[in-house]
């Protein structure tokens, strides 16, 4: 009896490890914590198809777990988007990783990137890529680079934190109106380096090397601690927005509005070799 009771508890063992085992590696179910996206996690598509994008088509939290390298898959071509966000209310950790796409750009200012953005190319991440964008979209903690498009493409009350675009194609971070951007760095992209929506905090970035705009502020933002430098215009912002404890200096044009009047200091700035700002 005693030797019953043992085998059958070494064959319990044994078939809890190979149920273990095999679990799949995509860990969907909501007591599992963020869903995880990886590269790896993706080849179990059609080999006729790209690995891209991720769509993303339900509201919750996600993590990436690996480098998403575009270059890598034969599939890809200059449109396709690394990410795609088409639900509201998500929150994506990119958890120090990177979303790699074939694009470099040259010069400083920006003169030219290869893929151009011109036709409109794939995004690192796109809350934009249907009839609308969606909203309440968090995305914080990565790199996104050499993407034909922008970096990232966001709806309204969007929050973006801690993400490094570089040499993108269009622009580096855009985010729709009522929206926060904070501790970005947005490097030599082609067209602005970050563009916030009308009533967005932008705090604490870094803009330089950009073709367009280092920072684009819409109606009503609050623009501060920024460092924007190198860049075509270095702050473009509206004339009823504010800014203060900006660096703004080393642009074509330091800055610039984008109304009748000059926006709001609310506090000094240095733009070149002077405090004072327009």
């Amino acid at each position: 009896m005693r030797k019953f009771q043992r085998i059958t508890k070494i064959a319990l063992a044994t078939l809890a490890a190979l149920i273990l085992t095999t679990s799949p590696a995509l860990a969907g179910k909501k007591n599992d914590g963020p869903v995880q996206i990886g590269q790896d996690l993706q080849k179990n598509k059609k080999t006729s198809e790209s690995l891209f994008p991720i769509v993303i088509l339900e509201p919750g939290a996600y993590v990436l777990v690996t480098n998403l390298d575009l270059t890598i898959d034969p599939l890809a071509t200059a449109d396709t988007d690394a990410i795609q966000i088409a639900a509201d209310n998500v929150s994506l950790n990119m958890n120090g990783f990177s979303i790699i796409g074939p694009g470099s750009c040259t010069g400083s200012p920006v003169d030219d990137c290869d893929p151009s953005g011109e036709v409109e190319g794939g995004s690192g991440v796109d809350a934009c890529a249907g009839e609308g964008c969606v909203k309440n979209t968090t995305v914080v903690d990565g790199t996104i680079r050499g993407m034909p498009g922008h970096g990232l493409r966001l709806g309204d009350a969007a929050r973006v934190e801690r993400i490094r675009a570089e040499e993108n194609g269009e622009g580096g971070i855009g985010v729709g109106g009522n929206s926060a951007v904070t501790y970005c760095q947005a490097i030599r992209n082609d067209d602005f380096g970050i563009a916030g929506g009308d009533s967005s905090r932008l705090t604490h970035n870094t803009a330089s090397g950009n073709g367009g705009p280092g920072t684009s502020a819409g109606e009503q933002c609050f623009v501060a601690g920024n460092v924007l430098t190198g860049n075509i215009i270095g702050l473009f912002i509206a004339d009823n927005s504010g800014y203060l404890e900006n660096i703004v200096t080393d642009n074509n044009t330091n800055v610039s509005s984008q109304g009748v009047g000059d926006p709001d200091q609310l506090g000094k700035n240095l733009c070149g070799n002077d405090t004072g700002c327009p």
